[in-house]
């Protein structure tokens, strides 16, 4: 009886594991799309579109949290002349959440 219960156990463990690495890569990949998306409202060409999206995977992986790349993005927005308002960006980003699950599940 005991050898069942460390058996589920440890399948909940993994799956827990599991979990938790699917949606680490989710919202990495949410954030590298959202990047990708702003620099290229921004302007931004080529590799300056890689590197600033991976500026946003990295602040979301530093600050864990969603708002600290929205405000980031909103900030940059108004230092390039582009307002969007937050709430839409906001949206944008939640939007994305959907699209990076897929890519991420495809894989």
């Amino acid at each position: 009886m005991l050898d069942a219960f460390r058996k589920r156990e440890t399948a909940f463990e993994n799956k827990f594991a599991y979990d938790e690495e699917l949606r680490f890569k989710i919202q990495s990949r949410r954030d590298w799309l959202f990047g990708q998306w702003a620099a290229k409202e921004m302007g931004y060409a080529g590799l300056a579109v890689e590197i600033y999206a991976k500026e946003l995977v990295e602040l979301d992986i530093e600050c864990v949290g969603d708002e600290e790349v929205i405000q980031k993005v909103c900030g940059d927005f108004a230092d390039h002349k582009r307002f969007i308002p937050i709430d839409e960006l906001r949206r944008i980003y939640d939007k994305l959440w959907g699209d990076a699950k897929r890519q991420i599940m495809a894989h």
